[in-house]
């Protein structure tokens, strides 16, 4: 195998991943579910650092990785919120920040031919989310509220964030 496609080998397998976290969430393994998140983490990381030192930078590399990261967490996000305390409000904000981002995605990559990257705000958002997960995963519950407020706030800013992306978009596109 040519080692500019071990980054996409690891989102595929980060893909992979996301339903044996539900499942693991499910089932209540917080041990297997610590390996399996660690796993993700890892992969996220190394796919990213790889494409770029191994300039295996890829439009196939572009929309598997944001993929991966959204089917990991809408898999913990829909255990979550079904198997522990999660609320659906919250839920929903993740699932309809990630179709917003996707339906500009593919409205940008249509028009243009040119795959959008996330911006930082996204990032920060992601990480919100991912922390605001762990908590409830974990049940920290004296964190609830806290998790509910900043994931929901950076959701917001996100979906400002990418509303504006669109909106751009379209006024060039004109």
């Amino acid at each position: 195998m040519n080692s500019r496609h071990l980054p996409n080998l690891l989102s595929i397998i980060r893909i992979g991943l996301a339903p044996l976290i539900y499942f693991t969430i499910r089932a209540g393994s917080l041990e297997i579910l610590a390996f399996l998140t660690t796993a993700a983490i890892i992969t996220d990381f190394l796919d990213g650092f790889l494409a770029r030192r191994l300039g295996g930078v890829s439009s196939a590399g572009k929309l598997l990785d944001p993929i991966a990261d959204k089917l990991c967490v809408f898999s913990a996000a829909l255990a979550s919120t079904i198997y522990l305390n999660m609320p659906v409000l919250l839920f929903f904000a993740v699932v309809l920040r990630d179709l917003a981002i996707l339906v500009v995605g593919i409205l940008i990559i249509r028009r243009r031919g040119v795959i959008p990257v996330s911006n930082r705000i996204g990032k920060i958002a992601a990480f919100a989310i991912s922390a605001a997960l762990v908590v409830f995963i974990f049940e920290i519950q004296s964190l609830y509220l806290g998790a509910i407020v900043l994931s929901c706030a950076a959701i917001a800013a996100s979906g400002i964030s990418y509303i504006k992306v669109g909106i751009n978009f379209f006024r060039e596109a004109k």
